[in-house]
Order: structure tokens, then C-alpha cells, then sequence
């Protein structure tokens, strides 16, 4: 159970159960984001849990937004379901706060947007 910590009490010897324990580390909210991975520079493939994108959009009202720095938890080769078939592929990532949150639903509700590949896990 390595990375875990126990919520229970245990004793020397004593058997224990996955339940008992949960993440050190809460997970960080998310937020899925669905797209076509053609519009992705490099294909889906191309992001791994850690890259860093950014969502570059144009809203509803005609106005250009920038979310920054979005970083990804989960892609299709990552465990998210896709099923067979499927145009678009989901993408998990982290949202630091409401504000971001709100800006992510702008950016990939009713306008046109676009994923850029800002970073990649361990690149400075």
C-alpha cells in the first residue's frame, strides 16, 4: 500500500483490507474535456497524464480566451473508456479552482476550440 495512508488503526500482525486505506494526496479536482484527436498536435498520442496544453478558443460571443497551462490526468491511452468507433476522445485534466473551471467550460462549450501541446512531463 505503498503511497497510502491508513484510516484505521492497525495492529502488528493484523490482516488489512485496500479500504482501509486511501491516496496521501487527495487527486486535484477535474474537469473531462472531450475532442477530436486530429485537432491535437500530434494525435491523442501525443499527451501523457503530466503534459501541459493549453486551450486556445474562440466563444460564443466571438471572443478569443487562453487557459493556460492545463495539466493532463488522464488520456484514452491512459485507462479513460473510448468506445469503438468514437470520433472524439476525452481528456481529464486539472482544474486549480473555480475560476479555472469556469474558463475550461467556456473555452470547450458552443465555440470553436483548439488544444496546443505546451509541455511534456520532466521537460523544463
Amino acid at each position: 500500500m505503498r503511497g497510502e495512508i491508513a484510516l484505521v488503526d492497525i495492529k502488528k500482525g493484523q490482516l488489512v483490507a485496500r479500504q482501509q486505506f486511501r491516496p496521501a494526496t487527495p487527486p486535484p479536482p477535474s474537469m473531462a474535456i472531450t475532442v477530436d484527436p486530429q485537432t491535437i498536435p500530434g494525435g491523442a498520442s501525443a499527451l501523457v497524464p503530466g503534459s501541459k496544453i493549453d486551450l486556445v478558443a474562440v466563444t460564443q460571443a466571438g471572443q478569443p480566451l487562453l487557459v493556460p497551462g492545463l495539466v493532463v490526468l488522464k488520456t484514452p491511452d491512459s485507462g479513460s473508456d473510448r468506445s469503438l468507433g468514437a470520433t472524439n476522445v476525452r481528456i481529464d485534466v486539472a482544474v486549480a479552482d473555480p475560476a479555472t473551471a469556469e474558463l475550461v467550460l467556456a473555452a470547450t462549450t458552443g465555440g470553436k476550440f483548439a488544444i496546443r501541446v505546451a509541455g511534456a512531463p520532466g521537460a523544463g
